[in-house]
């Protein structure tokens, strides 16, 4: 079940496991190109180790399709923010770096340039 869904213009993707075993027919292993910020994220909510999450290389924005708890980890983006849905996306709230903060269905997460890095992870967990 996916917990997000981008919104505009985004270069977004969902991640797991790499998957080993097809190479020899074309089919790369997949999965998060930075696997460190991708377990730290996963670790950070109680997660899985195999559990999916987004990895964002350039993103306007993702909705929110369900209450959840999600942290960002990778490329920094100082200029995230969480639009609240229920002030009509008029409130916004800075989201730290590898913290855990709180979405409500259809809450908004907003992200501006990477500081440093270039792919970034959002985890969530319902």
């Amino acid at each position: 079940m996916r917990l997000v869904k981008p919104i505009g213009a985004a270069l977004v993707s969902t991640v797991q496991a790499p998957q080993y075993g097809r190479q020899d027919i074309g089919y790369s292993p997949g999965g998060a190109m930075d696997q460190f910020s991708h377990q730290v994220g996963k670790s950070a909510l109680g997660n899985a180790p195999f559990t999916p999450a987004e990895e964002i290389i350039a993103g306007g924005a993702l909705e929110c399709l369900s209450d959840c708890l999600f942290v960002l980890t990778g490329a920094k983006r100082p200029n995230a923010r969480l639009l609240a849905a229920r002030t009509e996306y008029r409130h916004a709230t800075d989201i730290g770096h590898a913290t855990i903060a709180l979405a409500q269905k259809g809450d908004r997460i907003t992200l501006g340039p990477p500081e440093y890095g270039f792919r970034t992870y959002l985890c969530l967990a319902p």
